[in-house]
């Protein structure tokens, strides 16, 4: 509720493989909630994945539970139009609940600025996660932050207690 007094809030409701259903009627009730306030918006369509561009900047997003390395082909083919017009490219997943970044490397450079970045988890632990020994991920949240022009430029993270 705090954020959209300062700019425009765009939700990316990304489906799991944990709860489909569950996941998309959180964001049905949140697109609900503020269906009356023009600055908060959402994109909560069942594709599996989902991009929006900020200038020079291009945002992919995937749950994360595929085949990792082949998602900046993927991506860069499936939404050409808008990797092309774009300089950085960003992928940011979920699947893992931990941090997690992959950078693309021929002799340890950066291809393109392609980054692909796991994001971690704000929820507890659950039952499955703790008997496979899932459970001493870090919750966090994390904001990055990026300039229209010249990307990414910061990051600051919120850590949750267990």
């Amino acid at each position: 509720d705090f954020l959209h007094g300062f700019a425009p809030v765009h939700v990316v409701h990304v489906m799991s493989n944990h709860d489909r259903v569950k996941g998309y009627y959180l964001a049905h009730a949140l697109e609900v909630l503020y269906q009356d306030t023009p600055t908060v918006t959402f994109d909560r369509t069942s594709s599996h994945t989902k991009v929006v561009t900020y200038g020079n900047n291009f945002f992919g997003f995937h749950h994360g539970d595929t085949e990792v390395t082949k998602l900046p082909l993927y991506f860069a083919s499936k939404y050409g139009q808008d990797w092309g017009l774009t300089k950085y490219r960003n992928i940011l997943l979920g699947d893992k609940h931990h941090k997690k970044q992959y950078k693309f490397n021929i002799s340890n450079q950066e291809i393109e600025g392609v980054r692909v970045n796991f994001l971690p988890s704000l929820s507890a632990t659950d039952k499955w996660h703790e008997l496979k020994g899932f459970d001493l991920a870090i919750r966090s949240g994390i904001v990055y932050l990026y300039d229209l022009e010249k990307g990414y430029v910061a990051e600051f993270e919120h850590k949750i207690d267990r």
